[in-house]
């Protein structure tokens, strides 16, 4: 444990003294980069039958940045695999600014990020058991591509040419792009059938590492 914390602090400690080198490109790969969606727009008594509305998800993709050289600027793009409830496809658009440190140059940097989300819904994944007062749920997918704008943060530590990333982002104008229906008896016996969809807001989270040259 000791060595440890020594070796967390001589890292912070040296890291601003390393060589520092502009590095235009980056790839890398985001392992762990979910994009969620706020789920289910309405609170109703039945959502709690539907698996489907749970607002969970776990994704992963590569991408692509491009710094411009002589402004604290970049483009970022990239291809994403959201495998969560719903299974999705998204491609992001970011246009990335420095803050604090030069994320060119600097050993450690963050920074403000605003962009594009362009979504590909594909399908659902879940299949439940159902309680004995539920009589069918339903989820459909009524949009098969949109697009969300997003702002945010983007942090990273560099390291020569290798690197460590972060960005937490919030979606937001998230259109109505899927569809649930419940129908269940409730404690006297009557048929309720309910409504429901997601709501107009998400979070993105994308921790990552990747080559600069």
């Amino acid at each position: 444990m000791k060595k440890s914390v020594i070796f967390v602090f001589a890292f912070f400690l040296l890291a601003p003294a390393l060589p520092a080198q502009t590095y235009l490109n980056k790839i890398g790969f985001d392992f762990y980069s979910p994009y969620m969606v706020k789920s289910p727009k309405y609170n109703l008594p039945g959502n709690k039958y539907n698996a489907d509305i749970k607002s969970t998800g776990g994704s992963f993709g590569l991408f692509y940045e491009r710094a411009f050289k002589n402004h604290s600027f970049s483009l970022r793009t990239g291809a994403y695999l959201n495998s969560g409830l719903l299974v999705s496809f998204y491609v992001p658009v970011e246009f990335n600014g420095d803050i604090f440190g030069n994320s060119k140059e600097t050993t450690l940097f963050l920074g403000y990020s605003a962009g594009l989300n362009f979504n590909f819904p594909i399908a659902f994944t879940t299949s439940v058991f159902l309680p004995d007062n539920v009589i069918s749920v339903d989820s459909q997918i009524k949009k098969t591509f949109y697009i969300a704008p997003n702002v945010g943060i983007n942090a990273g530590i560099n390291l020569g040419h290798f690197f460590i990333s972060f960005q937490g982002l919030f979606n937001f104008f998230i259109p109505e792009f899927v569809a649930y229906k419940t129908v269940y008896k409730d404690k006297t016996g009557k048929q309720i059938t309910e409504y429901n969809t997601n709501d107009n807001w998400g979070i993105t989270i994308r921790t990552g590492a990747g080559y600069r040259f």
